[in-house]
């Protein structure tokens, strides 16, 4: 008999224990002092001041694109730096084969930058379509073990886009900050 009273005992003290640390039997730690309401009143008001709108951020539409991993080795930089597109109908000898599988459904982008990015290599985040009439390019650059040497390559990339999508357009070519990129 005694053992079934202590395991009762038990079994309560546990259930109030749990009940009560859960929160289901709890203190009311509401008070009816003034003080203690104001100060949760300035807390309230001071979070719901902080709380700002904000706006979204504009969204331009993307042109899709494939980076291609690699310049081909016959083909230099050009003497300035610039955007050029590359079509089947419309492009140097030697990039002629390397690309021929890619031509009658996509046109070669080159991005070259300026003198300033020799050694440097970019990578393209995104193809935007900013208006009706103008691309924008966002690089990321990136410095490598031949950055600011003379004789090395400027930052330069080949991009492959869908065939005619960029016909018509003018570019903007920035880096993720949005600041403006040299090209000469």
């Amino acid at each position: 008999m005694k053992i079934r009273k202590w395991i009762f005992t038990f079994l309560l003290g546990t259930c109030i224990f749990l009940l009560n640390a859960c929160g289901f039997i709890g203190n009311n730690h509401a008070t009816n002092d003034p003080q203690t309401q104001n100060l949760n009143d300035d807390n309230t008001n001071q979070t719901q001041q902080q709380i700002t709108p904000v706006q979204p951020n504009q969204v331009h539409a993307e042109i899709p694109f494939d980076e291609v991993s690699f310049v081909p080795f016959k083909f230099k930089p050009r003497s300035q730096g610039g955007i050029f597109i590359y079509t089947k109908e419309a492009h140097p000898g030697n990039i002629s084969e390397t690309f021929k599988r890619y031509w009658d459904e996509y046109d070669m982008l080159y991005i070259q930058l300026g003198e300033q990015f020799k050694g440097y290599e970019i990578e393209l985040m995104a193809l935007e379509k900013k208006d009706a009439k103008t691309a924008r390019l966002v690089l990321r650059v990136n410095t490598t073990n031949k950055a600011g040497n003379p004789t090395a390559d400027p930052a330069r990339k080949f991009i492959r886009v869908p065939k005619g999508s960029l016909n018509g357009y003018s570019f903007e070519v920035v880096d993720e900050t949005g600041r403006a990129l040299s090209l000469q």
